[in-house]
């Protein structure tokens, strides 16, 4: 059973996962496609950049069609900001091992010299990037 914290949580982050996918004419039903699938597969995903996106695609054939079509919009969203940035990567963060959002976080901190157009995509999917969070054990 999920708690009422951990589906605050999953109702927050899917917020912010849908908040660059959605269109602003969108029906209310469009808003937050992915809530069940978040809960039935991704329950204990850590919600950190990009996890729980990788967590939805990798049950891609199991979604239903209107999260499948937010999770691709997400994945093409972000790869194009990857192909855009790559040389302010590359010259900026190369060091960074990539992963839980630790490039993200780089070049938010390295962002007053990054090129305009990947700044503007650093400041988009920059909003709030979760530290890895300790492990429960």
């Amino acid at each position: 059973m999920i708690t009422l914290t951990r589906k605050l949580i999953l109702v927050a982050t899917a917020a912010l996962f849908m908040l660059h996918s959605t269109s602003a004419g969108a029906a209310e039903t469009d808003t937050y496609p992915c809530m069940d699938e978040l809960e039935k597969f991704c329950k204990d995903v850590q919600p950190a950049a990009g996890l729980l996106v990788a967590c939805l695609s990798g049950h891609a054939e199991k979604l239903s069609p209107s999260c499948r079509t937010k999770v691709e919009l997400s994945l093409k969203r972000i790869e194009e900001a990857k192909k855009l940035c790559e040389p302010d990567i590359q010259k900026y963060c190369a060091d960074v091992t990539p992963g839980h959002g630790r490039v993200l976080n780089c070049m938010k901190s390295k962002l007053e010299l990054l090129s305009p157009a990947c700044r503007e995509k650093v400041v988009q999917f920059g909003g709030h990037v979760p530290k890895k969070p300790a492990s429960r054990e």
